[in-house]
Parts: structure tokens; C-alpha cells; sequence
């Protein structure tokens, strides 16, 4: 099974992700929409290391690659912060440091990757000690809900564009612009969508 082919289903994957992520912004359920972010973040992240591990796999069956990729995929389970990390020793060119330190609709880069992995289960399920906790807001007794703030899509996108032109600069591989025309520009609020995820440059980013 060659890399092409892996990294493209979970890139693809990931992208769904992040589009039904932004219909669900774009219908104020903007907890659910967070919860997206953070898959479609993690399924580039997965997308890039398995890219990069792609020898431990293509020499294998089919049966045995599937296999192979499910145990790597596993082993990174949902450490987002790990996984960022690990693709920031990979990749410089994918900028994690300098993204942590931007601003994004009031909170830094590094802060919203807490959010996004307190989303994984209290955009899901009740929980006892919600993130929200360590944003209180001065002079009051009430906090701010960073889970529902827009800089976690801003945050993701950035962050994804970067993976994305990694691997079309190193590896040669990505999302096709033929899938994106059929597959999500075809639908209502496709092309909105991609304007915000590839910052008005999906030339730059995509396969052709």
C-alpha cells in the first residue's frame, strides 16, 4: 500500500471533517464545530506522520499494511500537543513555535491546542472540569467558553495549510483539486468554506 493512498484517505478524511465542522459554525452549534476541528486537525497530523513512516508500511501486504497504519495511527491516540510536537521535529518548514505564538480571536495558538484536546470529550459529554475554568473573566465570577471561540478554526486552518503544503513540497502528495471540485465545492457552501480553510490560495496547497 503505497503512501499516496494513506495519506490522501486521512487528509480526506480530515477535510470532511473540517467542512462539517464549518456548517455546524455556520449554524451556531459552535461546540459540535470544535469537536470537528480538533478531527480534522488530528487526521492531518496522522496524514503527516504516516507520511513520513511510510517505510514501515509499503513493503507490506495489503492485510499487513492496514494493520501496520492502524497500530501507528492508534499509538498516537489523541495527543494533539504530541502529535504537533512530533511533526515539528520531522518538518521545520511546518512553522508549530511561531503558530503558538499567534493570536487568533484572543487566545494564542498554544492555548487553543488545550482547547482542542479538552474538546475531544466536553464538546461530547458533560464533564466534572470544563476547560473554561482557567479563563475566568476579571472581575466577576463568571468565565470565558474558548470552545466556543472562532479562533479555533482559524487555528486548525493555519495549521493544516502547513501540512498540506509539506507534504505536496516533500512528498509529493495531498488532496486533488478534481476530489475538492467534486466533492465539496459542488455543495452550498463549498466554495465559501474553501476560501477560509486555504486563505484564498487553494492553488497553492492542493494536488493537480
Amino acid at each position: 500500500m503505497n503512501k499516496e493512498i494513506v495519506v490522501g484517505t486521512w487528509l480526506w478524511a480530515g477535510f470532511e471533517h473540517f467542512f462539517v465542522g464549518f456548517l455546524l459554525e455556520e449554524q451556531n452549534w459552535n461546540i459540535h464545530s470544535t469537536f470537528f476541528c480538533c478531527m480534522g486537525l488530528e487526521c492531518f497530523c496522522k496524514a503527516y506522520i504516516l507520511a513520513c513512516r511510510s517505510t514501515d508500511y509499503e513493503h507490506l501486504n495489503f492485510n499487513e499494511a492496514k494493520g501496520k497504519i492502524d497500530n501507528i495511527a492508534r499509538s498516537l491516540s489523541h495527543k494533539l500537543r504530541e502529535m504537533l510536537m512530533k511533526m515539528d521535529e520531522l518538518n521545520k518548514d511546518i512553522e508549530i513555535a511561531s503558530t503558538f505564538k499567534q493570536d487568533f480571536d484572543g487566545y494564542k495558538g498554544e492555548q487553543l491546542v488545550d482547547v482542542l484536546e479538552a474538546a475531544y470529550n466536553e464538546s461530547r459529554y458533560p464533564v466534572s472540569s470544563s476547560i473554561s475554568s482557567k479563563y475566568p473573566m476579571s472581575g466577576t465570577e463568571l468565565f470565558l467558553n474558548p470552545l466556543r471561540s472562532s479562533g479555533i478554526a482559524k487555528f486548525s486552518y493555519s495549521i493544516g495549510r502547513q501540512i498540506l503544503l509539506a507534504l505536496k513540497n516533500k512528498y509529493t502528495v495531498g488532496i486533488t483539486e478534481k476530489v475538492i471540485n467534486v466533492r465539496t465545492l459542488s455543495r452550498g457552501e463549498g466554495n465559501r468554506f474553501c476560501n477560509l480553510f486555504f486563505a484564498n490560495e487553494m492553488d497553492k496547497y492542493v494536488m493537480h
